[in-house]
């Protein structure tokens, strides 16, 4: 399964750096335990960093910034840190 804009309900914003935003957002299927996506009975919250397109593709380190980004919170275990559910 592929995560889309459109299974979650976006919040407010929780802070802001200078490559973007992190919103608070809502699962619209319910859990994660049936399919990891969210899709049982109760919703789920994430935070959700959400970076301007432009911002990314505006030059090769953007776009190396960002995969670099994804792989380490990817594989990223702390009890203090967010982890990385999945991107698109």
């Amino acid at each position: 399964s592929v995560w889309t804009e459109r299974d979650f309900a976006v919040g407010r914003v929780l802070g802001s750096g200078n490559f973007g935003d992190v919103v608070l957002a809502r699962s619209r299927y319910g859990s994660a335990g049936d399919d990891g996506r969210g899709r049982g009975k109760s919703a789920v919250l994430f935070a959700i960093k959400t970076v301007p397109k432009a911002k990314i593709v505006q030059s090769q380190s953007g776009i190396a910034i960002a995969r670099r980004e994804i792989e380490i919170h990817t594989r990223l275990r702390h009890p203090n840190v967010l982890g990385c559910e999945g991107y698109f």
